[in-house]
């Protein structure tokens, strides 16, 4: 009651809100297997490891970042993998979200160079270990940048089984898969149209 802080509670874990307004709450359809990735999916994002939302399209996956996010106040910036993308724009979106405090996600890794794959890793392992030793500056790309506490860089993916030894070996090394289910789209449209107080969506 005495403090400026909004604190949000996930289980036992509590996170400091980042005041980003984002208007109305990304709609994200629960299901008890979404709820177990949820589980998964936070568990990682408080130990400090480096999760990957893997599944088909529509699967969710981007949903459920961007609805975290929503929740815990932080702005998100989605990097899509087109490509002609170059090390050079991955390191101003590292930039920015390392010294902005807000999260990044980079979306369909599955499609990137086996070089930017690297290029990712490396900067990714080095903001988690800087964060973790309570470093307020960090070095991407030969540039000295201010690093915040509550930035995060995220990735996802199609599903990795056949493309994992194809990754660069430090990166299969630290990542946390995390799988979700192919989404059953009729009880999907089931509960949206209940939702939407139609009588019978069946």
């Amino acid at each position: 009651p005495n403090s400026n802080q909004l604190t949000i509670s996930f289980n036992n874990a509590s996170f400091e809100h980042g005041y980003e307004f984002w208007g109305t709450l990304p709609r994200l359809i629960h299901t008890p297997s979404l709820d177990s990735t949820l589980n998964s999916f936070m568990s990682s994002f408080v130990n400090g490891h480096i999760p990957l939302l893997e599944g088909s399209d529509a699967s969710g996956r981007l949903s459920i970042i961007r609805n975290h996010a929503c929740q815990l106040g932080r702005f998100l910036f989605v990097a899509r993998p087109f490509p002609d993308i170059s090390e050079y724009f991955m390191s101003r979106i590292l930039i920015g979200s390392s010294s902005s405090g807000s999260w990044a996600v980079f979306t369909d890794i599955d499609k990137l160079s086996h070089s930017c794959l690297s290029y990712l890793f490396d900067n990714m392992r080095s903001i988690n270990l800087a964060q973790s030793a309570g470093n307020p500056r960090i070095t991407i790309s030969s540039r000295m940048a201010d690093l915040n506490k509550f930035s995060r860089v995220l990735i996802t993916s199609h599903y990795l089984k056949d493309q994992m030894p194809n990754l660069p070996p430090q990166f299969r090394s630290c990542i946390r898969p995390i799988a979700l289910l192919k989404p059953d789209y009729k009880r999907y449209t089931e509960i949206k149209l209940q939702s939407l107080v139609f009588k019978d969506a069946k």
